[in-house]
């Protein structure tokens, strides 16, 4: 019959018959990218060592790289997914190094504020203590016909201020030898240690008192003559 081919007909030479219909290409699933999972685990690890352990901050920076590298690696032309994971992982690792930094400022400053703030009231009261023991080194001159040297009365003893409305307590004896710190003033009365006062008489109307603070730091009240209130205070 007519547009039918005859069974065993074959085609004429030279003619290649079609080919068979392609299968629709799907394409090859692209794997995970381990760098932008392990920058948003950097991330959770950096968020608990911050507060938990200063030192463990360092996942922080680790997640940052990997972040970095997981977005060039899923990028359109990448060979990893996972795009969002990365970008996700390295906004919050950034976000917490600044919120370290930032932490780490504000907490010097806090730090720096309360040493200035304890050395000025260290030197406060040590200005309290210089004055008192310059009081008493002039009350004891005055008692020791205006000398400074051994054989006036001791002003004070371990827990008895020889000093009783203004007037000294002949009752503990006199001074035995260079005058010292603990015949003038005890502890009680001191807002610093005692034994960290050094008492050196240089003349009938002149001494050096040095306080030496546990940290080395050191002050003199050089008094140039005791009648007359000449004398000054320096950190050496």
């Amino acid at each position: 019959m007519p547009g039918y081919a005859m069974p065993g007909y074959m085609p004429p030479p030279g003619y290649m018959p079609p080919p068979p219909p392609m299968m629709p290409d799907f394409g090859v699933a692209k794997p995970q990218s381990g760098k932008a999972v392990g920058s948003l685990i950097c991330a959770g690890v950096g968020l608990v060592g911050g507060v938990l352990c200063g030192v463990l901050g360092i996942a922080v920076l680790v997640g940052i790289v990997l972040g970095a590298l997981a977005i060039a690696e899923t990028g359109p032309n990448g060979s990893r997914t996972g795009r969002g994971l990365a970008i996700t992982g390295t906004v919050i690792n950034v976000v917490l190094l600044l919120g370290a930094v930032a932490a780490g400022f504000a907490w010097y400053h806090y730090v720096s504020q309360q040493s200035r703030q304890n050395l000025e009231v260290d030197a406060a009261q040590l200005r309290e203590d210089f004055e008192l023991i310059r009081s008493r080194l002039k009350t004891y001159y005055e008692r020791n016909n205006q000398s400074l040297a051994p054989g006036g009365p001791r002003l004070a003893e371990h827990g008895k201020p020889g000093i009783s409305n203004g007037a000294p307590g002949e009752a503990l004896g006199v001074v035995q030898g260079a005058l010292k710190i603990n015949d003038l003033v005890w502890d009680g009365e001191l807002n610093e240690y005692a034994g960290n006062f050094e008492l050196t008489v240089t003349g009938s109307a002149s001494c050096t008192v040095r306080f030496t603070a546990y940290d080395g730091r050191s002050h003199s009240m050089k008094v140039y003559d005791i009648g007359k209130n000449h004398y000054s205070i320096i950190q050496e």
